[in-house]
């Protein structure tokens, strides 16, 4: 015998001792398995796209695509997705990192500003408190209080040279977190 032809005697021999050489597949047997999991991948498919419409604020249960069974004739069934009791734990199936797009739909005004692009101009301090003017990235002025609501934050105190802001930081896994923020007037640069 050669020596690929006793190669392939042993590999017969340890297959039909592990008892997996008996259990033949019919080739019709196959194309239905084929043809059930191709249909099951189109569900899945299509789950993920019509989870991906979903507006970002549904439940979890709703954005989980719901399991998909395949039948022997090769017809995938939905079954309904049980909404996951954890006892205070989170749901494993849903991913822990978080879409950071802003949600809401700023169309303008101070409650627009975000921290990050805002340049202290000026402080003014008149009979009803003390005012700070800032400018946004656009150059539009805005005259801001104590306490005021920004995008990501607050206004936490305004002195005679400085602003701070107390800033809403999300990290990737969904903490919100804080931190304070000092912008202090541009010294020297002109229109300052």
């Amino acid at each position: 015998m050669t020596p690929r032809k006793e190669l392939l005697a042993a590999a017969v021999g340890i297959l039909l001792a592990a008892g997996a050489w008996a259990q033949v597949v019919p080739p019709e047997a196959y194309t239905v398995r084929r043809s059930a999991e191709e249909a099951v991948r189109k569900s899945r498919v299509h789950a993920a796209m019509t989870n991906a419409e979903l507006p970002a604020g549904s439940d979890s249960a709703a954005r989980s695509a719901a399991p998909v069974t395949a039948t022997a004739a090769g017809v995938a069934t939905q079954r309904p997705a049980k909404p996951y009791v954890g006892q205070g734990k989170r749901d494993p199936f849903v991913s822990i990192i978080q879409n950071l797009a802003p949600a809401n739909g700023c169309s303008g005004g101070k409650k627009c500003l975000v921290i990050d692009e805002v340049v202290l101009k000026g402080v003014v301090k008149s009979s009803s408190g003390i005012l700070a003017l800032v400018e946004n990235s656009r150059h539009r002025a805005f005259f801001l209080r104590e306490n005021d609501p920004v995008f990501n934050g607050e206004v936490v105190h305004i002195g005679m040279s400085s602003i701070t802001f107390r800033e809403k930081v999300v990290d990737k896994a969904g903490r919100e977190k804080s931190r304070e923020v000092v912008r202090a007037l541009a010294e020297g640069k002109p229109g300052a």
